[in-house]
């Protein structure tokens, strides 16, 4: 279990562990396994609220396309971050 609230490694920044499902099948992972390495994505994150807000502001009909091609229902849908839609009724 971690013991940082800053990081899922606990206080020795080392390793997590996660219980998938509850079913007594635990794996040990590594930073490396958790982390995503951002080099050369400065640009892109540093964009990504003025890109989420022009697509949610500009592009409703697009994103709705988007999670319907996912397997969701059609609805209102908004995009919360980059590589993530969020559901709001109507």
């Amino acid at each position: 279990m971690p013991t940082s609230p800053t990081s899922p490694f606990g206080g020795s920044g080392s390793k997590a562990l996660i219980n998938i499902g509850g079913f007594g099948r635990i794996f040990d992972l590594s930073p490396g396994d958790l982390l995503l390495q951002t080099e050369g994505a400065r640009r892109l994150i540093d964009a990504e609220a003025d890109i989420v807000e022009h697509m949610n502001s500009h592009h409703a009909d697009a994103i709705e396309l988007y999670a319907m091609v996912l397997g969701a229902a059609a609805g209102l849908w908004r995009m919360t971050g980059s590589g993530r839609l969020r559901h709001r009724s109507r």
